[in-house]
């Protein structure tokens, strides 16, 4: 499924009514915590393209404001390619902590 057949997916009743369902159940991005803001992404865990309509399996499915959405799929490309860019992160994260504590 190329950009446009996700996107004409993305239009579709059947869409429209799984996200404000799984909106109505979650009600905070999954990653922060925080309340979700109206332009929310419902985020595919399963990135095969063949399984992109497939809304059979909710869990596949979690709830993410817009930043919080980008920085899952930028950290994904990144963590396939070398898994302890996490723990990279999480340095970085502690330090500066520390740092402005």
């Amino acid at each position: 499924m190329d950009s446009r057949e996700r996107a004409n997916f993305r239009s579709t009743k059947q869409w429209r009514e799984f996200r404000k369902k799984k909106r109505a159940e979650e009600k905070i991005d999954y990653l922060t915590q925080s309340r979700l803001t109206p332009k929310f992404n419902l985020h595919h865990m399963d990135l095969n393209s063949d399984h992109y309509s497939d809304l059979s399996k909710p869990e596949n499915f979690i709830c993410l404001n817009r930043k919080s959405h980008d920085l899952i799929h930028f950290l994904y490309t990144q963590y396939v390619k070398d898994p302890n860019v996490l723990l990279r992160l999480e340095n970085v994260l502690k330090t500066m902590k520390d740092l402005n504590q």
